[in-house]
């Protein structure tokens, strides 16, 4: 019978935060780079895990992240949520490691730059159209913004659809530099609207997830390219490297940053 421990640990709810950097590859490799992946496992009563890894560096990418799972407080059963930018290969590796559905969160903040280029193209279209009333659309933009938050993402792709028609019907009726800020607002209406299109089932009530004091942001493993992969891999320094070489690095240097690594093994890393 599980211990009292184990069961609250079991029924805790594990999230994973994932980013990725890219590495440039030796010559013999026949590539110019290739992806290292970085995450952060975190969980009530459980110390924070870091991880780093090269998909095609590791000898068995599912079993390396399982354990580091399993480190990290997570059985069968636990509930498991992945934040990331919505590059569908990653909360696919914790599905695989854990055989198991997870829920996968999109990260707000990549969500929210989007938005903010979708605002201010469109006031500076806006403000080139004096003397045209379009009452509507300028709330419209800036009500994109709420409407996600809200975890209201049709009524969004709604707002973006009216946004993206405008602009379109400025860029045919229009020459000169009103033409140009029209291209610039009809492209990033299109961005947004592709982003979110492909990210439905990730897209969540952000502002309940912040009452319940639930992460929405990926700034965790963003800061983790820096500390597991920039520092020995990263692009200012030059270095080409195998997909073994960089995933043996991201290895230590996760365990190094948890301190899991003892005094002896430290020094040689």
């Amino acid at each position: 019978m599980a211990t009292e421990a184990n069961q609250r640990t079991e029924s805790s709810e594990i999230t994973v935060f994932l980013d990725s950097a890219y590495v440039r590859s030796r010559p013999e490799y026949q590539r110019r780079n290739f992806e290292v992946i970085v995450g952060s496992i975190e969980s009530k009563g459980c110390e924070k895990r870091r991880f780093g890894l090269s998909v095609i560096g590791a000898n068995n990418t599912r079993e390396y992240l399982r354990r580091n799972l399993e480190a990290a407080g997570w059985r069968d059963g636990t509930t498991v949520t992945v934040l990331s930018d919505g590059d569908p290969a990653l909360p696919r590796l914790v599905r695989d490691a854990t055989g198991a559905d997870v829920s996968h969160v999109l990260d707000w903040w990549h969500i929210s730059i989007r938005i903010r280029h979708v605002e201010t193209t469109f006031q500076t279209l806006l403000s080139l159209l004096e003397g045209v009333e379009v009452p509507e659309l300028e709330p419209l933009a800036h009500s994109l913004r709420w409407r996600i938050w809200h975890g209201q993402a049709d009524r969004a792709l709604d707002a973006i659809e009216t946004l993206f028609r405008f602009g379109m019907r400025v860029r045919r009726e229009t020459i000169g530099r009103t033409n140009e800020a029209a291209f610039s607002a009809v492209a990033r209406a299109m961005e947004l609207r592709t982003y979110l299109e492909h990210n439905l089932a990730a897209l969540v009530d952000y502002g309940r997830r912040r009452r319940n004091e639930k992460a929405i942001s990926t700034s965790r493993a963003e800061g983790l390219v820096n500390d597991v992969a920039n520092a020995r891999m990263g692009k200012k320094r030059r270095m080409r490297w195998s997909p073994q070489g960089a995933h043996r690095v991201a290895t230590v240097r996760a365990a190094v940053l948890d301190g899991r690594l003892g005094e002896g093994l430290l020094r040689a890393a």
